[in-house]
């Protein structure tokens, strides 16, 4: 899904806004390159559009207002949306054993990991000022549990992650969701393979 599509970005589209972020935890990727190519096409397959259509009349799904959505449901959405990509990314690009297909999905979509791609998105100023006021309201939610592998600040990052993507989804704006699961994916690629080349 995130490898089949491989038009040029719209990233350069969408920074129309001189709006920095100031978020200590960005500084470690504010010096990381962003992939502008290979990355996902803003037109939306109409064979696709019309599974999503059949999908939500099945299902008898009504339009929402996204920003009446509140974040913490959001990132229960978002959570799923980017699992099910990650998944089928695995499935094709290391296809065979279960627990191998597993173990590097797990690896993407830890709190650790989602952290990791805002952080990037933060540090590239890559989001929308819209996107970045939805992010920051839902990574200030409290919640009452959080990952056992990640700190707080991980968990709330990765719970502002989430709950873009979430938004992108409810908002119908399925080029940019998948635009920035895209980018997020193959940045956690490339780190990974770094650090297999470092030892």
């Amino acid at each position: 899904m995130v490898e089949s599509l491989k038009q040029k970005s719209e990233v350069n589209r969408l920074r129309d806004t001189d709006h920095k972020i100031n978020d200590t935890t960005a500084g470690a990727v504010a010096e990381a390159s962003v992939p502008v190519s290979s990355v996902i096409s803003s037109a939306v397959n109409p064979s696709e559009t019309s599974l999503l259509q059949m999908y939500r009349q099945t299902m008898e799904l009504r339009d929402m207002d996204a920003n009446a959505v509140s974040p913490l449901a959001l990132a229960y959405l978002g959570d799923c949306l980017y699992d099910l990509a990650v998944r089928e990314y695995v499935i094709q690009h290391y296809p065979g054993n279960i627990n191998r297909m597993n173990k590097q999905k797990t690896m993407l979509v830890c709190a650790h990991a989602q952290s990791e791609i805002m952080g990037y998105f933060l540090g590239n100023n890559m989001l929308t000022e819209v996107e970045q006021n939805l992010y920051r309201r839902a990574r200030n939610q409290k919640s009452e549990t959080h990952s056992k592998n990640s700190s707080i600040l991980e968990y709330h990052r990765a719970t502002g992650f989430e709950a873009l993507i979430g938004w992108l989804y409810i908002r119908k704006e399925y080029a940019r969701m998948i635009e920035l699961i895209g980018i997020g994916t193959r940045h956690l690629l490339e780190i990974g393979k770094k650090g297999n080349t470092e030892s």
